[in-house]
């Protein structure tokens, strides 16, 4: 049995992601997807910086599932929150990285919670300020995992550790 089969989640989101967001867990997950929009998400940050956003990506996806659930009367909520910044890889685009509350083992809560530094530098194999791996936790389990990086290809001198 999948853990949300069955399921009715609120998914408050006004940017178009419950287009990505929902078929794949309706599917998948053989859960309901019910999305709202009753509230201006915008208030909670714009990725223009505009509204500058309170706390880190990981506090703003929460602060919106548990409004969606407020909104809809449902038990679980899920969200989306993105941040953008440089490529990683010439620093000349903009990357969007999107925090999104959909773990492989279905447990809610699934996040990054730390950045552990050193990833080698493509050019020279020095460590870099970039990270190597990501440590993930599952809070309602407390299992942890790390995804390792490749290799790094800094952009600025200041990504270089000392020796």
């Amino acid at each position: 049995m999948r853990p949300y089969q069955g399921q009715r989640l609120s998914l408050l989101t006004q940017h178009g992601k419950e287009q990505v967001i929902k078929p794949v867990l309706d599917q998948w997950y053989g859960s309901e997807v019910v999305h709202t929009q009753a509230f201006d998400t915008d208030t909670l940050g714009t990725f223009t910086r505009d509204v500058e956003r309170s706390g880190t990506q990981l506090d703003a996806a929460r602060k919106k599932a548990r409004i969606g659930t407020a909104l809809t009367g449902l038990k679980m909520g899920l969200a989306s929150e993105g941040s953008f910044s440089s490529d990683p890889c010439t620093g000349m685009f903009s990357w969007n990285y999107e925090l999104v509350c959909c773990p492989q083992c279905g447990s809610a809560g699934f996040w990054v919670r730390d950045f552990i530094r050193g990833l080698p530098c493509r050019c020279c194999g020095q460590p870099t300020a970039l990270p190597l791996a990501k440590p993930r936790r599952v809070g309602l389990y407390g299992i942890s995992r790390a995804r390792r990086n490749p290799v790094a290809v800094p952009r600025l001198p200041s990504e270089a550790l000392p020796r």
